[in-house]
């Protein structure tokens, strides 16, 4: 039988030992999460809009449409998940949201970010940023 672990043996998984510096990567949360548009191809995220602003997978140019400006220039780099999560459905407020994380690429810098769909409400929302 072996012996469970001492919190001196534990590791986060998002810390990596190198020498004797320690890496991590934060998460920032936005409070509250940012509403985003999103535009889903074969279940994957391929665009989305971002406080008026499209970034795209494909194309090229910029037009407007509405109050969001659309600039497809493959900024939608990678998108990573679903993860599904869901809580609160023994009381009358249960939620459920598909997280995905995702990369995107503004004026040179790539950035990556959560985001997550509600689905219940069939909504998205950008909920935190990468440092």
């Amino acid at each position: 039988m072996k012996p469970f672990a001492t919190q001196s043996s534990v590791r986060p998984r998002s810390l990596l030992a190198t020498g004797d510096r320690r890496l991590t990567t934060p998460l920032r949360r936005f409070r509250p999460p940012l509403p985003v548009k999103v535009e889903v191809r074969e279940k994957r995220p391929v665009r989305m809009a971002i406080a008026g602003s499209w970034l795209s997978v494909a194309g090229k140019g910029m037009s407007t449409t509405g109050d969001w400006r659309l600039a497809t220039d493959d900024c939608l780099l990678w998108a990573a998940g679903p993860w599904h999560e869901s809580g609160e459905w023994w009381t009358g407020q249960s939620w459920s949201r598909e997280t995905w994380d995702v990369a995107l690429k503004n004026d040179g810098a790539v950035g990556v970010y959560r985001i997550f769909r509600d689905v219940l409400r069939d909504e998205w929302f950008m909920e935190a940023m990468y440092d």
